[in-house]
């Protein structure tokens, strides 16, 4: 697998290398950093020469190559590729990816304002939208340093491509793996328990029950196919049980990421016109803004 590492020397570039080393296996896996060196900005009138202020963007630059390599396991330091863009980073990540041959894109998750660590940045966003492979934004604080318990977030029956990207992957020791798999509720309108028992009475009741059996056995075949699907998956994913939630997809996979202290979610995307995105979101999209860890996304290939 090869990987490419966007780093800036912000903390959340730094998650991502540190990340990235726990994911990778040295001496199989490539690793390349690419780094788009700023436009340095001085007071008027105290504007360096051209030349000193090459010399300062290359010292700029080997700081923060040197630094994010440190972040590595020692065996993988020594072949790390450094890439320096010429283009503004959403450009300049994209383009390296594709001369790289990468197999995934890390990034950090980059905020603003007081709810910086909710709130994707411009960049790690545009990577997400525009990648043609996977896409790991990694969120520095997520209270652990190990990337030891993973959620795979499974939408229908799409196992074959997170399965695959999964299992490229180099997992510590002692990592456990969960799927999930969120259907829909019984009432696809959610109602509140309250008014579900206001809306039955003898007349419908026997209706109700003969739905809630189905909706039952709904629950258990995805239950079983999930339990089934873990050999599509390392090792790590092999005792623990899967997880079935009902309703909205966002809310559930936030939900189940946050009670089950998840370091790592995983999950596909589709693509989405711009005026679908903008009136509805997606579940990829809204699970990024608001993910207590960071987010693996695997862009679903369209079907021939």
């Amino acid at each position: 697998m090869k990987v490419l590492v966007a780093v800036d020397g912000s903390a959340g570039s730094k998650e991502a290398v540190r990340q990235v080393g726990q994911l990778i296996a040295p001496g199989r896996d490539a690793v390349a950093f690419y780094y788009s060196p700023p436009t340095l900005k001085f007071p008027a009138g105290a504007t360096p020469s051209p030349e000193t202020q090459s010399q300062w963007r290359t010292k700029i630059t080997e700081a923060v190559f040197d630094d994010a390599t440190q972040l590595l396991p020692a065996a993988a330091r020594g072949s790390v590729q450094r890439i320096v863009g010429t283009h503004a980073p959403k450009e300049g990540i994209l383009a390296a990816a594709g001369e790289f041959s990468a197999d995934l894109i890390a990034v950090g998750a980059r905020g603003v304002g007081l709810i910086a660590e909710l709130l994707l940045g411009s960049v790690s966003n545009h990577i997400v939208r525009h990648a043609e492979v996977p896409v790991l934004v990694a969120r520095a604080g997520n209270g652990t340093a190990t990337l030891s318990k993973i959620i795979v977030a499974c939408a229908g029956e799409g196992h074959a491509s997170l399965g695959k990207v999964v299992s490229q992957l180099t997992f510590p020791a002692g990592t456990t793996g969960k799927l999930l798999r969120v259907i829909e509720p019984m009432f696809v309108g959610q109602l509140p328990d309250w008014l579900e028992t206001m809306a039955r009475d003898a007349d419908t009741e026997p209706m109700a029950q003969a739905w809630v059996r189905e909706h039952e056995q709904e629950k258990q075949k995805t239950a079983t196919s999930l339990a089934s699907a873990r050999a599509q998956y390392p090792a790590a994913f092999a005792s623990a049980e899967p997880i079935v939630a009902e309703g909205y997809p966002a809310d559930q996979i936030l939900k189940v990421a946050a009670q089950e202290g998840a370091q790592l979610l995983v999950m596909g995307a589709r693509r989405l016109s711009t005026m679908t995105r903008l009136i509805l979101g997606s579940t990829s999209e809204n699970v990024l803004q608001h993910a207590p860890c960071s987010v693996l996304i695997v862009r679903e290939r369209p079907q021939p």
